[in-house]
C-alpha cells in the first residue's frame, strides 16, 4: 500500500488551529476487496466485491450523546451503527451494541502508544458478514505512532497519522486508506483492501487511485461500483489512472461510452479489438467508461 504524500507540511505546533472533522451527514465511503490476478503477462488486482457506507442526516441519541447514523448502501441498505467526532476522537456504536468504541484519535503524537483503539476484525470484508470489532494494541506488541503529518487541502488542515503498522495511515475527516472501519494491517496473501472513494455531497475528497487532492474532485462516490460491473470484464483497459491516453483490448469490436459520475453521457467511440484513445481533453477527475454490459471507474489525472 502506498503511503500518502503530503501536499504541504506544517509544524505539529498547530494544535490551536481548527482541523477537519468527520462529516455528520450526506457522506459516502466505498471500500473494495480485490484479488491479485497472476494469470497473464502483467499482474493486476481483480475487484471481488465492495462494501459501501452512507452517512445520512439522521441523528440518534445514545447514552445522552448525539451520533450520526451510518448504513450500508448501494444494492441493499441496512443500519451499520452510529458515529461521532469529538475533538479529533472518532467513536462508533455498532448496530448490535449500546457502547461506544474508539476508532481514531487524531490527537496522538509521534511516539505515542495506541490505546483503546478498535477496528473491524480480519475477515469482515464480505457483504453480509456480521461486523466484529477487535482491540488493536496489546502489551507485548503495542502499536506506536511513527509520525504525524499535517496537510492543507480544500477542506482545511488535515492530520495524517501513521500507526506502527505496515498498513494504511489514518486521514482526518476520512478514515483509514484501507477502509473506513477496516484494519490497518498490511495486505497479504494476494489480496488488497482499500478505501476506493470518500465523498461529501457532490464532491470527492479522497480517491484510492491518487493521494489526497488539494482540491475536491467533482461528483459523489459512484455507488454502482461493485462486483457485477467489474468482475471478469470483456474489456481490458490500461493504464488507470492515466494522463488521458488509454489502451484497450477487448474480445470484439463495440462502442465505448464515457460518462460523468452523475450519469451524463460525455462522448462515445467505436473501437476495434485493440484500440488506443486520446482523452486528454477531458478535465481531471473520475469517469465511468461503459463497453457493452461492462462498466469501469476510470481516473484521469
Amino acid at each position: 500500500m502506498n503511503r500518502l504524500i503530503p501536499l504541504l507540511l506544517f509544524s505539529l505546533g498547530l494544535s490551536a488551529q481548527s482541523f477537519v472533522s468527520f462529516p455528520d451527514s450526506n457522506a459516502r465511503w466505498i471500500n473494495s476487496y480485490s484479488i491479485l490476478n497472476t494469470s497473464g503477462q502483467f499482474y493486476y488486482y481483480d475487484l471481488a466485491h465492495t462494501l459501501k457506507f452512507c452517512l445520512s442526516a439522521e441523528d440518534t441519541l445514545i447514552n445522552n450523546r448525539s451520533y450520526s447514523k451510518i448504513s450500508y448502501c448501494g444494492v441493499s441498505t441496512a443500519y451499520f451503527g452510529a458515529i461521532r467526532d469529538t475533538a479529533g476522537q472518532v467513536f462508533v456504536v455498532p448496530a448490535d451494541s449500546s457502547e461506544a468504541i474508539l476508532l481514531y484519535d487524531f490527537n496522538l503524537l509521534p511516539g505515542d502508544t495506541l490505546r483503546n483503539i478498535y477496528s473491524l476484525g480480519f475477515g469482515n470484508y464480505w457483504p453480509g458478514a456480521i461486523p466484529r470489532f477487535e482491540y488493536l494494541g496489546d502489551t507485548i506488541n503495542p502499536l506506536i505512532v511513527q509520525h504525524v503529518d499535517t496537510v492543507y487541502t480544500s477542506r482545511g488542515l488535515q492530520r495524517i497519522v501513521y500507526p506502527g503498522t505496515s498498513g494504511g495511515p489514518w486521514i482526518e475527516g476520512v478514515g483509514n486508506s484501507q477502509g473506513l472501519f477496516w484494519d490497518p494491517f498490511a495486505n497479504i496473501s494476494n489480496f488488497q483492501i482499500k478505501l476506493e472513494c470518500m465523498s461529501i455531497g457532490d464532491s470527492i475528497y479522497y480517491d484510492g487511485h491518487i493521494y489526497p487532492p488539494s482540491s475536491a474532485l467533482a461528483g459523489p462516490c459512484d455507488l454502482s461500483l461493485d462486483q457485477q460491473t467489474e468482475e471478469d470484464p470483456t474489456l481490458n483497459l490500461y493504464p488507470n489512472p492515466s494522463k488521458g491516453h488509454l489502451n484497450l483490448n477487448n474480445q470484439e469490436p463495440g462502442t465505448l461510452k464515457v460518462y460523468h459520475l452523475n450519469g451524463a453521457l460525455i462522448e462515445s467511440h467505436d473501437i476495434d479489438v485493440k484500440a488506443h484513445l486520446n482523452l486528454k481533453h477531458l478535465a481531471k477527475g473520475l469517469y465511468v467508461l461503459e463497453f457493452g454490459n461492462t462498466r469501469f471507474r476510470w481516473l484521469k489525472i
